[in-house]
């Protein structure tokens, strides 16, 4: 697999965590950033396949709907929710249902052809 060398602006204490954790890893940073990375676009493209599921869009509606739910499953796992936290996720969740909901309904209709191309 090729790699391509490109330019980020992190904050100083991100940058200073990331080499930290490098070091205690015995990584390069680069290493560990492709990682890192490799790793969260794994994650969002997990999250989107997921959401083309009716079911999981259903559960996410009826999540955003329910803050007190939502803060009680994170104190089940052991994490606390910040109202602002919420005001967050709140504000993903319908473009992330909309969103879901229209992979969905390409991958169903399939390609479309267009007048005048091949097939068409």
């Amino acid at each position: 697999m090729s790699k391509l060398k490109i330019s980020i602006t992190v904050s100083d204490d991100v940058l200073g965590r990331i080499d930290a954790v490098a070091e205690a890893r015995g990584e390069t940073r680069s290493y560990l950033i492709d990682r890192m990375l490799r790793s969260g676009v794994e994650a969002q493209e997990e999250l989107l396949r997921d959401m083309e599921n009716p079911v999981v869009r259903g559960f996410a509606r009826l999540l955003a709907s329910s803050p007190g739910v939502v803060k009680g499953l994170a104190k089940i796992g052991g994490r606390e929710l910040t109202d602002e936290d919420w005001e967050r996720l709140a504000e993903k969740i319908p473009g992330l249902v909309e969103g879901g909901r229209e992979r969905a309904g390409r991958r169903k209709r399939g390609p479309r052809l267009e007048p005048g191309g091949a097939g068409g």
